[in-house]
């Protein structure tokens, strides 16, 4: 409800924000994305965690205790939906203008901790740190255009504050069709928007 959202935007404290979108078992919490989040953590975002579909009550119980604020939405457009509706509503109650960097990420990547998880942790915190780019992805795919994957966008404030961006996810319209989702939703956001900034991609081929 309303209500709820509004409690959700309130304790946002950072000038980070992740809105991380999953889909999985209400019943179930994948340890995977628990690790995820709190590597995200640690490298000072907020996490507000975005269920395409309802939870139990113990799940958000186990999310609420990690720190991290639970929005559950019926599944319509996928996690472009989701991303949609945040951003715009993060936009309507006036906190974009508080945040320096906005990360649209999901549960696509396994993330499995260990040395890797370090590595991924302490890399992006030096890139943040740096603000030598405006955006911050994982990959860059080649697969029929240049765009960069969905699973992973973190941008400056130059990005998610520009009209164009806005423009963007206002005249989206998000239909549950995954190909529909990959041509319209990233591929677009990437050809029309994100390739005009400076990139720095985290993991390339080498």
């Amino acid at each position: 409800g309303v209500k709820h959202v509004e409690k959700v935007f309130s304790n946002i404290t950072s000038n980070k924000l992740a809105v991380f979108v999953a889909f999985h078992d209400k019943r179930a919490l994948p340890k995977c994305n628990i690790s995820y989040i709190q590597s995200l953590q640690a490298s000072g975002f907020d996490v507000i965690y975005v269920h395409n579909g309802p939870l139990d009550n113990s799940i958000i119980d186990q999310l609420v205790r990690v720190n991290v604020d639970v929005i559950c939405r019926v599944n319509v457009g996928f996690d472009c939906g989701a991303w949609k509706d945040v951003y715009l509503n993060l936009k309507k109650r006036g906190i974009l203008k508080n945040l320096d960097w906005l990360l649209f990420c999901n549960d696509s990547n396994l993330f499995l901790g260990g040395e890797n998880g370090y590595n991924f942790t302490s890399r992006l915190k030096d890139l943040l740190r740096t603000k030598e780019h405006d955006l911050i992805t994982l990959n860059k795919s080649y697969d029929n255009c240049q765009h960069y994957q969905s699973f992973f966008l973190c941008m400056s404030k130059s990005i998610f504050m520009s009209p164009e961006f806005s423009h963007f996810w206002k005249q989206y319209v998000p239909f549950n069709h995954r190909f529909y989702a990959v041509n319209n939703c990233e591929i677009k956001l990437s050809t029309n928007i994100l390739c005009n900034y400076s990139a720095a991609i985290m993991y390339d081929s080498a």
